[in-house]
């Protein structure tokens, strides 16, 4: 019996999902590991991360005063 296209189609798709996660996966972990702390991304970082809706406010804030321009 043969794979039918929807099959085929599924598992192709299956395939590059993963790929894709595996690829994403090696880039955060290599991010992070080359990042030593006290630089300004990892200050960013870490304050998106503990207040995500006040730095949000800022950059959009930021992004205001520079379309004004």
């Amino acid at each position: 019996m043969t794979d039918t296209p929807s099959q085929t189609q599924t598992s192709t798709f299956a395939a590059a999902n993963e790929t894709v996660r595996e690829v994403a996966r090696d880039v955060r972990e290599g991010l992070g590991d080359g990042e030593p702390p006290g630089q300004w991304k990892a200050i960013v970082s870490d304050l998106t991360r503990e207040a995500p809706l006040a730095s949000l406010g800022i950059a959009f804030l930021i992004g205001y005063i520079l379309a004004r321009r």
